[in-house]
């Protein structure tokens, strides 16, 4: 009738493959759909067995829904097409009923339509998921994670976690940049924002504090990435440690600035011989007059008093000039056993004046016998001498004063030297790094950031230890350990 042949119309015009068979499971209709979509025609398929030609083609296999049902379900399977091979198709299988008698069925309709490419796709991004998971998880010794323009994370491998020893699910939703400080956290905001579709990736180094008293460094390579027309999705970064780099390039910079003072004190050795000698003639000169002048003034004791202040002065005059002359000689980097105390007293000799004149009392507590040790007497001077003038400077509260310099027998019979200054006590901030180049403020009044460098390297070779640490509120401790010569 009229309204079947409607419908028949409307399934060979549908763009979904559509095939129907009766109870017997014979074939009964084959859309040109379906030819296009399997391979083939409704001549090569009408009037034949449902399970042969059709059913048994799919995989997983076809479980047809029970007689009564009002609708299928639509499943995902592949078929074993004619000229394609093997193909995923979107199947929903329907129980046809008798239009006068809703209650009996006379037979199937499948609908199909083609969904290969999608499945091809979802396969291919599920590998390439795959692939980057085994790339940024399984096989990554650096750290990388994703985060907005914000700094706000959305994604960290497990390095990541590791390294803050933190879970995955604790790191979501907090910042890139936390733990650095506020400073460097400015800095590296500003260095991200930079970052454009031309120019979309910068390197950022800065430090992170892991704990209230372990500072590392981290090095960082941050893309930005644009999706279509230029619009910002989000940041990717790399990153790594290089905490060990950091100290190896500090102690680089140590020794090189050690070399340079070396070099200048060279220069100096070799000036101040010919100033020395150009010193001492008018000194000799001096002296000898002023004992002259003893001689002939034993009539007046007044006389014979300047006289002899005079010699005094001429010679407190020429052993400052010796030892200025003694301390700005190189000598060969030889060790030996020496006395701490002798370096330290040579080294006083030629601090004390500029110390006390910028209103800093000292007082020295050295002990009458200590061991000796293993070491360079002229690298010892150095290290006191770089020492105390590095906390000479008027601390920034403008109060005068005093050092403390006490030397003992401490622990596992090393030898320890104390250096104790009273006044305003070094920050938490920059006793991190106080041995660290360039990273002390001038504001700190000690030095300008490579004199307690330098100390640090000439302990290193000594096989000491130097430590700086805040004494409450009473000032700051310097203290110095050598192992005793065995």
């Amino acid at each position: 009738n009229e309204q079947i042949r409607y419908q028949a119309v409307l399934l060979n015009n549908m763009r979904e493959a559509v095939v129907v068979w009766n109870m017997d499971g014979q074939i009964t209709f084959w859309n040109p759909a379906a030819h296009i979509l399997f391979g083939w025609s409704s001549s090569d398929r009408v009037g034949r067995p449902v399970e042969e030609v059709y059913l048994d083609a799919f995989e997983p296999r076809v479980i047809l829904p029970r007689p009564g049902s009002t609708s299928g379900q639509e499943v995902e399977r592949q078929y074993q097409t004619r000229d394609r091979g093997t193909i995923w198709i979107s199947s929903r299988i329907m129980v046809l009923h008798d239009p006068k008698n809703n209650m009996r069925a006379i037979g199937y309709m499948d609908v199909s339509r083609d969904i290969n490419r999608r499945k091809l796709e979802q396969q291919e991004l599920r590998d390439s998921e795959a692939r980057y998971r085994a790339i940024v998880e399984d096989y990554q010794t650096e750290m990388i994670c994703r985060f907005l323009r914000d700094g706000t994370l959305t994604f960290v491998n497990e390095t990541y976690c590791a390294y803050f020893g933190l879970d995955r699910e604790t790191l979501m939703g907090t910042l890139f940049f936390r733990g650095a400080p506020e400073d460097e956290q400015a800095s590296i905001q500003d260095q991200i924002s930079r970052l454009t579709a031309e120019h979309p990736v910068c390197n950022v180094q800065h430090r992170v504090s892991l704990s209230k008293r372990e500072i590392r460094w981290q090095e960082w390579t941050i893309r930005a990435i644009f999706g279509d027309l230029g619009r910002f999705v989000e940041y990717q970064a790399v990153g790594r440690d290089i905490t060990m780099r950091k100290k190896m390039e500090a102690q680089i910079q140590a020794a090189q600035a050690h070399l340079v003072q070396a070099s200048r004190l060279s220069a100096i050795g070799e000036l101040a011989s010919s100033v020395a000698h150009l010193i001492n003639n008018p000194l000799t000169a001096v002296i000898a007059e002023a004992q002259i002048l003893m001689l002939q003034a034993k009539g007046d004791p007044s006389l014979a008093e300047s006289a002899r202040a005079i010699e005094e002065a001429g010679w407190r005059a020429q052993q400052v000039v010796q030892q200025l002359l003694e301390f700005s000689t190189p000598t060969p980097d030889l060790f030996a056993s020496i006395s701490v105390n002798k370096t330290l007293q040579q080294a006083l000799n030629l601090v004390s004046p500029p110390i006390l004149a910028s209103g800093t009392s000292m007082q020295l507590d050295l002990a009458e016998t200590l061991p000796v040790i293993r070491g360079n007497q002229r690298q010892l001077e150095d290290l006191w001498v770089n020492l105390l003038l590095s906390i000479r400077d008027t601390p920034v509260d403008g109060n005068p004063h005093s050092i403390t310099i006490r030397s003992k027998t401490g622990s596992q019979g090393w030898v320890t030297i104390e250096i104790f200054d009273d006044g305003k006590p070094i920050s938490s901030a920059d006793l991190e790094t106080i041995f660290e180049p360039n990273l002390i403020s001038p504001a700190c009044g000690r030095g300008t950031g490579m004199e307690l460098t330098i100390c640090r390297e000439i302990v290193r070779q000594h096989n000491g230890k130097i430590i700086a640490e805040n004494i409450s509120e009473q000032g700051t401790l310097f203290r110095v350990e050598f192992p005793v010569e065995a």
